[in-house]
């Protein structure tokens, strides 16, 4: 199985709203792997990465899906034990959220709080919460940072307002030190519009 690759980036492709990938030149070989978006956001084409791959064989099909990091590859594969959960689902859990906030969700057993925070459908939510509640401690948490209630009316804010989920929840993800939703809005707001 492939379970790394080093290459040259010769197609990049990120995308908020379908499928982001990039094909890999390794050795004269060329990869297509999808991707979450976040981990292609600041990449430029010719530029050489690191990727940790899962490589899902099926009878009809093979593919690769491309992680930042072998902690984001372990937590990739733990969300492939849950029922209903295939490679492509748990590319989209990963792309909506992060490995914190998704642990954060499940320890707390607030399947609400990820559907309303990711953008994942709430059935969706629901099975991650329920199949990784018993795989998950509370020291799985670690030091990142996962959201709260501010968080997530900040969130809603910034979407009533016009705002796509990527850019609202990126923006919003460096307000951690500020508490009360306004005020997260508010930082998040200048965040947005030093962007253009």
């Amino acid at each position: 199985m492939i379970a790394y690759l080093k290459g040259k980036i010769l197609v990049l492709k990120p995308s908020t709203k379908k499928d982001s990938f990039i094909i890999l030149e390794v050795n004269g070989v060329g990869y297509e792997i999808m991707c979450p978006p976040q981990l292609l956001v600041k990449r430029k084409l010719g530029e050489e990465v690191e990727i940790y791959t899962y490589h899902s064989v099926r009878e009809d099909n093979q593919e690769l899906f491309g992680l930042s990091s072998l902690e984001d590859l372990e937590f990739f594969k733990l969300l492939l034990t849950v029922s209903g959960i295939g490679p492509r689902s748990a590319l989209s859990v990963m792309s909506a959220a992060t490995r914190e906030q998704i642990k954060k969700a499940v320890v707390q057993n607030q399947p609400d709080l990820l559907h309303k925070i990711s953008g994942l459908g709430a059935k969706t939510a629901q099975k991650v919460v329920d199949g990784l509640k018993d795989k998950l401690g509370v020291e799985e948490l670690g030091r990142g940072e996962g959201f709260d209630d501010d968080f997530a009316q900040a969130l809603d804010g910034l979407l009533a307002l016009g705002y796509n989920l990527f850019d609202a929840r990126k923006a919003l993800e460096k307000t951690s030190a500020i508490s009360g939703a306004s005020s997260k809005i508010k930082e998040a707001l200048k965040r947005l519009s030093n962007r253009n």
